[in-house]
């Protein structure tokens, strides 16, 4: 995929990067080495995540992130509706400020029609807040991988982030327990294990879930307004 990028005219180490942080998906590799914000947008997200301390927080960077990804959406919608007309204007021979000849009003009011205009901000705010779930979800299968040795094998996705997320996978253990500064895990006391809700891996999971629930639960919200109150699987 890097190479195909390279073949768009695009620098070889933002093709590699797009393709890595892509997981094989073209369409967002070509928007990640499109897009700098895009790309600037991604790794905010998951320097966030591994920073979350508490439930509370992801709650928060989940409620910003689809906040923006509103925003993003609602801007770049407008922005496409504004150059439609004026390509309008353009192919009918009228000037930024002729009047529209009432046979055509019907089609160029089509363009910026408010339910339509609702409408691809809803599927741009999906398409954004889908890749942020993408995103987070990397964080924790670069976790396994470093917790399995494979590395070599697969390598990570999250390569600027390494060293926070080895930190992450030594201090979480897959049973449950947390290991100690000597390198060597234990099963913690269940009381023990309460009071240490900043690093076992059921807090992190928390974190991550919280993230996940909240965004995945604006997904439904958005997708469900515009089809008849079913939400749509994003896999069709």
């Amino acid at each position: 995929m890097a190479k195909f990028l390279e073949s768009q005219g695009f620098e070889p180490n933002i093709a590699a990067r797009a393709a890595r942080l892509s997981e094989g998906h073209i369409g967002i590799a070509s928007l990640y080495a499109k897009d700098e914000r895009i790309m600037t947008d991604r790794d905010e997200l998951i320097v966030g995540v591994l920073g979350l301390h508490r439930a509370s927080d992801a709650v928060l960077l989940a409620g910003n992130l689809i906040d923006n990804a509103k925003a993003q959406a609602e801007a770049e919608v407008n922005v496409k509706a504004s150059e439609a007309e004026a390509d309008f204007r353009r192919i009918n021979g009228l000037g930024p400020k002729d009047r529209i000849p009432p046979k055509l009003r019907g089609a160029y009011n089509a363009i910026a029609k408010k339910d339509e205009l609702k409408r691809r901000a809803t599927r741009l705010t999906r398409d954004v807040l889908d890749r942020a779930l993408n995103s987070v979800a990397s964080i924790y299968r670069d976790v396994a991988v470093l917790q399995n040795n494979a590395e070599d094998a697969v390598g990570l996705i999250n390569l600027e982030n390494r060293s926070a997320i080895t930190e992450l996978s030594v201090r979480l253990d897959r049973t449950g327990g947390r290991a100690p500064a000597g390198g060597h895990r234990h099963r913690a006391p269940q009381a023990q294990w309460q009071r240490q809700s900043g690093f076992g891996v059921r807090s992190a999971v928390l974190r991550a879930d919280s993230v996940i629930f909240v965004i995945s639960s604006n997904y439904r919200r958005f997708d469900s307004r515009f089809t008849g109150g079913t939400p749509r699987n994003p896999a069709q």
